[in-house]
């Protein structure tokens, strides 16, 4: 794999951070060690696990670095710093690339000013229910039509490529400032920011595809939605300028998004959901109350349902009637506690 930069094909660096995935390394390094490419490293950087992790990375022919529990942000800045390519490829320790990953993402840089090219994010086999359910939902699921990718500034979540799935120039990386250690997830997104706001353009290739494998059980979907949500006040934090960011869900018409400036930075979600629990609250003050919560809780309900019968139709099975709403409650709940921790914990307005 090791050698000069090819003149066809740039020499990349292949990175992955991990910490306690004995379950699933083996699978990705043995993807990666057998990608349809002729010039290319790979490295692991180590957080710290206590597991069998690091025996198995020792199995393999890779560069192992140590960066104990310092986040996986700032494991990627380690790793970029020791690399030889010119072009960095990141992915996970729970996924399994297509051979063909790396030469479907090289070929999108067709000049200087791409930055960084994204691929799709497919299922890798969900047997467990709540392994389907990630699936049938999309978390963590990416495929964009191939070309530029399109920021829609008036949505928070927007213009980011994932570091499951991405490739990026090193010399960007570095000329950025690599990514913000600072991160626990979705640090990814804030680097893509920064790399558009430079006046560098971001592709994405639908046919380089890496497989992920889902969390399996409802603690780890959980656990998953509640370190996203705590996460949302910090990329409201980075933003340069203030703004202030509404989202309206209904679940019953298609969400809406807006953004306007604003002397202070807030993150509202008009959320039918969180409206219905809200109300819920106040009828201990106005009993009156409780019949708009109700409202807005049937309106969740009934969009959720609408999913699972769509969900149970597609399957053929009807038991996604009452898992499919039951798991998208469970996960917004989860998602709204991790908000409501980020906005105490950052002081800033996001819910």
């Amino acid at each position: 794999m090791e050698g000069h930069v090819s003149l066809v094909d740039p020499f990349v660096s292949v990175v992955v951070p991990v910490l306690n995935r004995e379950e699933t390394v083996r699978a990705c390094l043995e993807s990666l060690l057998n990608l349809n490419y002729l010039e290319y490293e790979v490295i692991v950087v180590d957080g710290g696990s206590t597991d069998k992790t690091r025996k198995i990375i020792a199995e393999y022919p890779i560069k192992l670095l140590i960066d104990p529990r310092k986040g996986a942000y700032a494991a990627r800045n380690t790793a970029v710093r020791t690399a030889q390519g010119e072009m960095i490829f990141f992915t996970d320790s729970d996924c399994i690339a297509d051979r063909n990953v790396l030469r479907n993402l090289v070929r999108n840089f067709i000049d200087e000013s791409v930055a960084g090219v994204g691929g799709q994010i497919a299922s890798h086999n969900p047997t467990t229910v709540i392994e389907r359910f990630s699936d049938i939902a999309g978390i963590v699921k990416v495929n964009y039509p191939k070309g530029p990718l399109k920021w829609n500034k008036s949505t928070l979540l927007s213009g980011g490529i994932y570091t499951a799935n991405a490739m990026y120039s090193k010399r960007i990386l570095e000329e950025i400032g690599g990514f913000d250690p600072e991160f626990v997830v979705g640090g990814d997104y804030e680097f893509a920011w920064r790399v558009q706001r430079a006046g560098y353009r971001l592709m994405f290739d639908p046919e380089a595809i890496v497989f992920h494998s889902h969390r399996n059980t409802l603690l780890e979907l959980i656990k998953q939605f509640f370190n996203y949500g705590k996460e949302q006040a910090v990329k409201l934090e980075k933003q340069p300028e203030s703004f202030f960011y509404i989202d309206v869900k209904t679940y019953v018409l298609p969400a809406y998004s807006l953004r306007f400036k604003s002397p202070f930075r807030a993150w509202i979600t008009i959320d039918f959901f969180n409206l219905s629990i809200l109300f819920l609250l106040l009828a201990a003050i106005s009993p009156s109350l409780l019949y708009i919560s109700f409202l807005f809780f049937l309106a969740t309900i009934l969009g959720a349902v609408r999913e699972a019968w769509k969900v149970a139709e597609a399957s053929k099975e009807l038991r996604w009637i009452i898992l499919y709403p039951f798991l998208h409650i469970v996960r917004h709940i989860s998602w709204f506690a991790g908000k409501f921790l980020g906005t105490v914990k950052h002081r800033l307005l996001t819910f």
